[in-house]
């Protein structure tokens, strides 16, 4: 049977470490276009659903469809805390493209 730790009286703060995280780079990482998405949560987990809609091959009125379907390319699924960041990264790079223009 193990010991309980014993209470050293040194605080959490001297028992914390920083660590980096560093994005590795594959060789081959797919590329999928999407010109739609989804977004939906249920309980604390954010939906994303990239989907491509294709452009219909007919062009002038009397021969548009009536309705053309997203085929979904890839769902995602992320905690309610990663989505609020991914969206400050979108924002943040965003205004940075707009200002590049």
């Amino acid at each position: 049977m193990e010991e309980a730790p014993q209470d050293t009286g040194e605080s959490l703060e001297e028992h914390t470490k920083t660590i980096r995280i560093v994005w590795d780079s594959p060789e081959e990482l797919n590329t999928i276009y999407a010109n739609n998405l989804a977004v939906s949560h249920a309980g604390n987990e954010f939906y994303l659903v990239f989907g491509e809609l294709p452009m219909p091959l007919e062009l002038g009125y009397d021969r548009m469809p009536d309705e053309v379907k997203v085929i979904p390319r890839v769902r995602i699924a992320v905690s309610k805390e990663t989505m609020g960041g991914i969206l400050e990264v979108l924002q943040d790079n965003y205004e940075k493209y707009k200002g590049s223009e």
